[in-house]
């Protein structure tokens, strides 16, 4: 009788497993969807370039001069953040957004069921 069993058990075991007919729910398809790792993008590096730093003997034309390309020099590397800035704010909105359009899909989901 052990060994009977035994048979029995190991015939159930190596049975295939049927599918089921359920299909799959919406919930678990976007969940699916969701990839596991999402690459960083590559992002440009500012075009502005340093001034050349004046030795202690330059005239005083070539320190105002200097003065301003500093200014100009700063002025530059505050607009490319300004414009990094406004990408990462559209970018934190365009994910807001998808988090809310899912938050509604699953309210409309829980009340049709």
């Amino acid at each position: 009788m052990k060994i009977f069993n035994t048979l029995l058990f190991t015939a159930l075991l190596a049975t295939p497993a049927f599918a089921q007919d359920a299909k799959p729910t919406a919930v678990t398809d976007a969940v699916q969807a969701v990839p596991t790792a999402v690459a960083a993008p590559s992002i440009a590096k500012h075009a502005c370039t340093s001034p050349e730093v004046p030795g202690r003997l330059a005239s005083v034309n070539r320190q105002k001069s200097f003065n301003k390309e500093v200014e100009a020099y700063k002025n530059c590397l505050m607009q490319f953040r300004d414009e990094r800035n406004k990408i990462a704010r559209a970018n934190v909105e365009a994910g807001n957004a998808a988090v809310e359009e899912f938050n509604v899909f699953i309210a409309e989901m829980k009340k049709a069921q």
